[in-house]
């Protein structure tokens, strides 16, 4: 059985799935997310092509034998080749009762 592939930096979680789905649209830049507060981004710098669907949801494409992943507030990442689906961290609120997602 082979092992789940999993990365995690800051609010963002990236998991290898085996394939990309049909129906996206690759997005001309490599940024994984931007932050709604402080305009830092999750950016990528290697051979990678990001996709969204149309739900918003991100996922990715490695091509080479790997590519960093930076953020000003977190170190630098290598992700290896292969295709991954990038998950956002959510947080509840047990005063409002609400599952939000995380404010960079």
């Amino acid at each position: 059985m082979k092992q789940e592939i999993i990365f995690r930096q800051g609010d963002l979680l990236m998991r290898e799935i085996k394939e990309l789905p049909e129906n996206l649209k690759k997005l001309s830049h490599k940024i994984l997310a931007e932050g709604e507060v402080t305009g830092h981004k999750h950016q990528f710098f290697g051979n990678v092509d990001v996709y969204e669907n149309d739900k918003g949801k991100v996922m990715f494409e490695v091509m080479s034998a790997n590519a960093e992943l930076v953020h000003q507030e977190h170190k630098p990442i290598l992700i290896g080749k292969g295709v991954y689906e990038v998950i956002k961290e959510r947080e509840y609120n047990p005063f409002e009762e609400e599952i939000r997602q995380v404010m960079d």
